[in-house]
């Protein structure tokens, strides 16, 4: 008695064929193993299992379907599976007090920087950045309460953020905030 099929499957595809398809397909799901699974002696293994798998499954295959997809479910299921193992791995070796720990010696370059260098930056800012980014940071907002508020989108929103962040992050940065002095003591060019 052959296997049993679920209503909806087509029919088997003959042994040979079927063996064939996923042969062709082993150059891809290596390929795909290998950006999955950066610099790890385990793509042959996977490659293998994945092929295993397919053909115990055979019988689950519907005939006329994307047996590409298919596989590479199987693949993308087998790596979750792996990393997921890993990631619960207990490492022996040496005791908590024997792992070297960052050094604490110097603090955070955002620390340093005084309540003064940070008004000196927001307000150099353009005008619409620093109302998306105090409304968001000062008054706790969220994305959709400031874009009803200022009548935008909520991704301008998040956009205007992001630029914002980007210009505080780097005039603050600047050792000595020059940067951030310089923008708010040389007027912009206007032609």
């Amino acid at each position: 008695m052959g296997p049993r099929r679920h209503p909806e499957q087509g029919p088997l595809i003959a042994g040979g064929d079927f063996l064939a398809e996923i042969v062709a397909l082993v150059p891809m799901l290596e390929s795909y193993a290998r950006r999955a699974l950066v610099g790890r002696s385990e793509v042959p293994d996977l490659v293998q299992e994945t092929c295993r798998r397919a053909l115990e499954a055979r019988s689950r295959f519907v005939a006329g379907s994307n047996l590409r997809a298919w596989i590479m479910c199987i693949l993308r299921n087998l790596i979750c599976d792996r990393i997921r193992r890993v990631s619960r791995e207990i490492l022996l070796g040496p005791s908590v007090d024997q792992i070297p720990q960052a050094s604490r010696d110097e603090p955070p370059w955002w620390s340093e920087i005084s309540d003064e260098s940070l008004a000196l930056a927001l307000a150099g800012l353009p005008p619409d950045y620093r109302t998306t980014i105090l409304m968001f940071a000062a008054e706790g907002l969220s994305y959709k309460a400031i874009a009803l508020r200022l009548n935008i989108r909520p991704t301008t929103v998040g956009t205007r953020l992001l630029r914002a962040r980007a210009q505080l992050r780097a005039d603050l940065s600047v050792p000595g905030h020059e940067r951030a002095r310089l923008s708010l003591t040389v007027p912009p060019l206007r032609p």
